[in-house]
């Protein structure tokens, strides 16, 4: 409902929703989808004029924090305070009722039950690392150096920080920015699974009705295929056991770069 809203197009929203990684996230039944909606519904409402609204919508994401890791750089970058305000609000409303309802206790085996398993699957000894396409356990699977993977890590992190500050900061395309929310959290954190990339179908629909809107084949058009073969591959693709995900998450800011020059010649 939150891509129609964005889309408009009820055909474009039903065909992005056989995205591969889009059915990756509803087959997986984790919580991908509700994270991608609560992004694009907050990202809707601001840019409909309510910002502190936007924020408590963006808010409702400190139950993955992990994904909303670019909201805040975003907003510094425009200076969108109200947006900052609402979400903090929210954020802090939802942990007060968490409490009031389960206690402290659900807290202290939610911090100690994440511990254990970021720190067992990060270091490569489950088979679950399979499916982390970050930056951090690609690099430790393929040179088996902690030292050298936690430093490339950093270095992608902050590259994608600061290309998503870049974006907010100077353009107005829908899935420039968009890309940017999606994207970046998963080359900021280490742990970020791949039904986490359920959003990836949102930005696949709206390069689709880009091009049914222009009726011609373009690059862009080939970057449609590419987020569509995006999704296969980070299941089907493998080295050394590893995801090659951390390829595409980068080509894709990348892109997302490139629109953003494209709208800066035009004007």
């Amino acid at each position: 409902a939150v891509m129609q809203m964005l889309i408009k197009n009820w055909l474009v929203t039903i065909i992005a929703c056989g995205s591969p990684l889009f059915l990756w996230g509803l087959a997986t039944g984790q919580t991908g989808l509700i994270s991608a909606a609560i992004l694009v519904a907050g990202y809707l409402v601001r840019e409909r004029g309510n910002p502190f609204l936007a924020g408590l919508v963006f808010g409702c994401l400190i139950f993955k924090p992990h994904m909303a890791l670019a909201l805040p750089f975003c907003f510094i970058a425009t200076r969108d305070w109200k947006v900052i305000l609402g979400g903090i609000a929210s954020a802090i409303s939802i942990i007060i009722m968490s409490y009031c309802i389960f206690g402290a206790e659900a807290w202290v085996e939610f911090f100690a039950s994440f511990s254990d398993n970021s720190s067992y699957n990060l270091m490569v000894k489950s088979q679950l690392y399979e499916r982390i396409p970050s930056i951090f356990v690609t690099a430790l699977g393929f040179f088996h150096t902690l030292t050298l993977a936690i430093s490339m890590h950093v270095i992608g992190s902050l590259l994608a920080i600061a290309v998503c500050i870049h974006i907010w900061r100077t353009s107005n395309d829908h899935f420039a920015k968009l890309t940017c929310l999606f994207i970046t959290p998963a080359l900021i954190s280490p742990y970020f699974f791949d039904y986490d990339l359920a959003s990836v179908g949102i930005l696949f629909g709206l390069l689709l009705l880009e091009t049914i809107r222009k009726k011609q084949l373009d690059w862009h058009f080939i970057a449609l295929l590419g987020i569509w073969l995006m999704g296969i591959s980070i299941f089907t693709t493998r080295l050394n056991g590893l995801s090659l995900g951390p390829v595409f998450l980068i080509g894709l800011m990348i892109y997302a770069i490139l629109r953003t020059r494209e709208e800066n010649h035009e004007k």
